[in-house]
């Protein structure tokens, strides 16, 4: 499906009033995990995507829970919702909080030539190893905190954000233009080996704390 059929089909479901609502029991079920279940109000459930489309024609994928290995979002996807892929809580006997592991434990690849802003936790403990997000400008604070990814190229992110991929199974990181890299934006990055910003300003001196394997010769800054 292109653009402009699921801009259509979009339309056309809200025409129909096939949208997720606070009674269907979509809402139950992840209202009872840590993702946000009123975020998917009003949005248009296809093939494992829940999708909307906002007053400026952005359209969103607002949550995903689909059973592929790789998925490519095609030029369909502009912005990825807050939570649209992170894992779920489970409880373990011992601990009080319980802890997440990844609801869709099948999807590795996820490809967006057209999403431009990736929001908050949004792949946070997910199982995705491989991301390629060629024109994403902003990713939000945690977005793949304890995430299974092993390699990041982004080619127009500017910022990487607070704890972005604090904890997570990174390798390697190139951002071409990032100028600002926040605090704890790495933390415990145990498998980071190489990072390449030639263009950071600002590096907040808590960024890299705790990733072991990173040499100074391989940090590519200017």
């Amino acid at each position: 499906m292109n653009r402009e059929e699921l801009t259509q089909y979009i339309d056309n479901c809200i025409l129909l009033g096939n949208i997720v609502t606070k009674e269907d029991a979509i809402y139950e079920r992840l209202d009872q995990c840590s993702f946000n279940a009123k975020n998917i109000i009003d949005s248009v459930f296809i093939d494992g995507f829940y999708v909307k489309r906002d007053k400026k024609d952005n359209i969103h994928l607002v949550y995903y829970d689909g059973e592929y290995e790789e998925l490519d979002l095609g030029d369909c996807i502009d912005i990825i919702d807050d939570y649209a892929f992170v894992g779920r809580l489970i409880h373990v006997p011992g601990w009080s909080a319980g802890m997440y592991h990844p609801e869709r434990e099948n999807l590795v690849t996820v490809v967006g030539k057209s999403v431009k802003y990736i929001g908050e936790r949004a792949f946070a403990l997910s199982s995705v190893t491989n991301i390629n997000f060629p024109n994403v400008r902003k990713i939000g604070v945690c977005c793949f905190e304890h995430a299974k990814v092993e390699s990041a190229t982004f080619n127009k992110l500017k910022t990487v954000k607070e704890a972005v991929f604090s904890g997570s199974e990174l390798k390697s990181f190139e951002g071409e233009e990032v100028e600002r890299v926040r605090s704890l934006a790495f933390q415990n990055c145990k498998n980071l080996t190489f990072v390449s910003i030639p263009k950071a300003k600002t590096i907040d001196h808590t960024a890299f704390h705790g990733c072991s394997k990173l040499k100074k010769e391989n940090l590519k800054i200017k």
